[in-house]
């Protein structure tokens, strides 16, 4: 906040041992612009790829920057946006915001969807709704054939992969990207009713090759995170003040870990001197039968069973006034990774000791 110029780097670290690979340089910009970019990267067998305010980034695994595509709006949002990567394909859509006011005073954008070669980023296709939609696009979906974009609180569009014509499109107050496995997609909402003065938070399962509702249900009174997991048979949802998982099939509520927003408490309790309501705020990731998400206020990360929501473990032990994050965990290898301010963490997922 000094006015002073900033830098953004991109860090490749060995997997087993932290030891420094290579550093990149990837933005330098004025405190207007300084944000993190958490969960903005993407890795693939075709390179890496890198939301930043000044666009789409693609590097080769050895630092080298391939080629750089041109997504961001005239107004720069600090949110999270990263492409989607299938069979040579890179899909993207439009980072920041596209809303500018003319001259009757009136507002109008041109937000949408970006297919590219993931090998040179030449432009294939691109989709623009007919009129503006959001400040705010997230990131897209591909399952099947179809692409799935969604626009903050207006609603979603699936676009055939190979040329983008338009499947369907559904008007929903969405407030995730989707998520879609087993021919079903879903995604998180919020409405603010003024006369309540508070938020209705509720999650939508819709048929993925229509679009018309399967089931909906309210998830509580927490804000939902940047996205829903889903493990075959059931989801996970992140929010401000609780974990959630649901039976993927008719909704229903199958457990809720750590803080209540109401009171505080949760049918699955976990409070003591070393520990507090989580604060969610990344992706949860489940692998073999465990949960594994990340604490958005004290730099915790959490192994819940998937099945009961009992809490297996945490590492570290939770400090008052230790920093989160708003990233999410990654796992691989038996190697759960995740990011504090200043610091990347590796857990062996077995025993949660730091190596």
């Amino acid at each position: 906040m000094s006015g002073r110029e900033a830098e953004t780097y991109l860090n490749a670290f060995d997997a087993s041992t932290g030891e420094g690979r290579w550093t990149r340089s990837i933005e330098q910009h004025t405190p207007k612009h300084n944000s993190s970019y958490a969960d903005s990267l993407t890795a693939s067998d075709d390179g890496l790829f890198i939301q930043t305010f000044r666009g789409l980034r693609a590097l080769d695994f050895d630092g080298t920057e391939r080629w750089k595509f041109e997504n961001t709006g005239p107004r720069f949002l600090a949110d999270t946006c990263h492409p989607a990567i299938t069979d040579g394909v890179v899909y993207t859509g439009t980072y920041g915001s596209t809303r500018v006011r003319d001259d009757d005073d009136e507002y109008s954008g041109s937000e949408g969807l970006f297919a590219l070669d993931a090998s040179d980023g030449s432009l294939l296709w691109e989709y623009r709704p007919d009129e503006y939609a959001t400040d705010l696009t997230f990131s897209p979906t591909v399952a099947d054939g179809t692409v799935y974009l969604c626009f903050l609180g207006r609603g979603i569009v699936a676009l055939d992969t190979a040329d983008g014509e338009v499947q369907w499109t559904r008007a929903v107050p969405v407030d995730t990207p989707a998520t879609v496995r087993n021919g079903t997609a879903y995604v998180a909402t919020q409405v603010f009713h003024e006369r309540d003065d508070a938020y209705e938070y509720r999650l939508y399962a819709l048929d993925a090759e229509t679009g018309e509702t399967v089931w909906d249900r309210p998830v509580g009174g927490a804000w939902s995170s940047r996205g829903i997991s889903h493990d075959g048979s059931a989801l996970y949802l992140s929010s401000d003040r609780y974990l959630l998982s649901l039976d993927a099939e008719t909704g229903e509520v199958r457990w809720r870990a750590f803080g209540d927003a109401s009171d505080w408490h949760s049918e699955i309790g976990w409070f003591d001197d070393d520990h507090a309501p989580i604060s969610g705020w990344g992706v949860p990731v489940v692998i073999d039968d465990v949960v594994y998400a990340g604490d958005g206020e004290y730099g915790t990360l959490v192994a819940l069973d998937s099945e009961t929501g009992e809490l297996l473990d945490a590492a570290p032990k939770r400090r008052w006034g230790a920093s989160g994050t708003e990233g999410s965990p990654a796992v691989a290898d038996g190697v759960a990774f995740y990011t504090t301010p200043h610091f990347l963490h590796a857990v062996d997922t077995n025993v949660f000791e730091f190596w």
